[in-house]
């Protein structure tokens, strides 16, 4: 009898023993994934961006209001932009300086991946005209979608729009029709303009190599480096530009 009580004492010992250790076990089992819960809701919350070193903010454009700039209509109308809202009379879409008239960006400033003689970057600028023997606009020596035109502006900036223009050239026309749009806080990690529905967003640029046409950007971005990078063109690429950023109103 008293070998059977402590046997069975003893048995008792023993489950009571795995028992604890099953609950030591899963305790810790559940702190872990509590853990792990945590650190994913934590990373979650922080926005993606493709470089961790090339943040940049958005702004919607419903702040911007009305102002003018030569020939192209700045006009802002109420729902233009990213969304329905009254107008904000603190910011406007304003010419960094690119255009030919104002030259407030140097030619230094203007580069490319490549150009033909006489088409280099610095012809480039908005209403640019022809000189004898040289191109009206940029026109890249090698004719293909990996080619691009890029402006730094010199310091950071929130870029609202873009205004591109074709080479008037009755001779030799061109024009660019569709373009991608990719900007840069420091110049080597560069970020492609997206929307809602686009990983890249294609804009419509140009239908003819006389008019300049505007693109307003769905939600501005910060940043000091531009680039556009045409994408489809008619006869060959050649493209003149301007930047619109938000200026705020004194």
């Amino acid at each position: 009898m008293l070998r059977l009580k402590f046997h069975d004492m003893f048995r008792l010992k023993f489950h009571a023993g795995r028992v604890q250790d099953m609950l030591t076990g899963g305790a810790f089992v559940l702190l872990l994934g509590a853990m792990l819960l945590l650190l994913y809701f934590w990373t979650a919350s922080i926005p993606v961006r493709k470089y961790a070193s090339d943040t940049f903010d958005h702004y919607q454009l419903d702040d911007l209001a009305k102002d003018a700039y030569g020939d192209v209509n700045l006009d802002l109308e109420e729902g233009d932009g990213a969304g329905d809202g009254e107008l904000s009379t603190d910011c406007s879409l304003t010419p960094v300086g690119v255009d030919n008239a104002l030259q407030k960006i140097p030619a230094t400033q203007l580069t490319a991946s490549s150009a033909v003689s006489g088409g280099d970057p610095a012809r480039g600028r908005l209403n640019y005209e022809a000189v004898s023997g040289g191109e009206g606009a940029w026109v890249p020596e090698t004719q293909d979608k990996e080619q691009w035109i890029q402006v730094d502006l010199g310091t950071e900036l929130v870029l609202g729009g873009v205004v591109t223009q074709g080479a008037d050239d009755e001779t030799n026309p061109g024009f660019v029709r569709t373009f991608h749009l990719s900007y840069s806080l420091s110049g080597q990690y560069w970020i492609t303009y997206s929307n809602s529905t686009a990983p890249q967003k294609l804009f419509v640029g140009n239908t003819n190599g006389r008019d300049p046409v505007q693109t307003r950007l769905d939600s501005t971005v910060r940043a000091r480096y531009i680039r556009v990078l045409p994408q489809e063109w008619e006869n060959r690429i050649a493209l003149r530009l301007e930047l619109l950023h938000c200026a705020v109103k004194s």
